[in-house]
C-alpha cells in the first residue's frame, strides 16, 4: 500500500546513515593502515551526493580498494574485481519543488549480483523489492 505524503524528517536520514557507519566501523576497529581487510569494496549511490562522498571516503579509511558507481547504472557494473557491492541512495527526488519515489536501476536481476551485497538506505529497499527479495518493504 502506498502511503502518499510521507515524508522522512532529516535527522532520520542522518540516524540511518551514522547506523550504518557505526555497523561497519565496529567491524574495524582496533585495525591499522596495514592490516586492511583485503576486501574490494563498489559502493553504487547517487553520484556526487554527500552521502556518496561521506561513505566513500569513510570506507576508503577502512579497506584498500574503495570504488564507486552510480546506482541507477548497477546492471552495467562489471563486478568481476569486486569482493562486497553496496547499494545506496536516495529513494525521493525532491528537485523541481515536487516529491517523487524515484525507480531503481532498470534491468536488475539476481544473476547481476554475483558478489556479497549489502542493501542500504531507500534505494536499497528498492531494488529488493524490484528483485523480489523477502527483506524487500513490499515483501517482508
Amino acid at each position: 500500500m502506498a502511503r502518499a505524503g510521507i515524508r522522512v524528517a532529516p535527522i532520520a536520514r542522518r540516524a540511518s546513515v551514522a547506523l550504518m557507519l557505526g555497523l561497519v566501523a565496529t567491524l574495524c576497529i582496533g585495525q591499522g593502515r596495514e592490516s586492511l581487510p583485503p576486501l574490494r569494496i563498489l559502493y553504487a549511490g547517487d553520484p556526487g551526493t554527500e552521502r556518496t562522498l561521506v561513505f566513500q571516503a569513510f570506507l576508503s579509511e577502512h579497506f584498500p580498494s574503495v570504488k564507486t558507481w552510480p546506482v541507477l547504472k548497477l546492471p552495467e557494473a562489471n563486478l568481476s574485481d569486486v569482493d562486497v557491492l553496496i547499494v545506496d541512495g536516495e529513494i525521493l527526488d525532491e528537485t523541481g519543488g515536487d516529491i517523487r519515489v524515484r525507480k531503481g536501476p532498470q534491468g536488475m536481476t539476481l544473476d547481476k549480483l554475483p558478489v556479497p551485497t549489502i542493501l542500504i538506505g531507500g534505494m536499497g529497499g528498492r531494488v529488493s523489492d524490484d528483485l523480489g527479495l523477502k527483506l524487500g518493504w513490499r515483501h517482508g
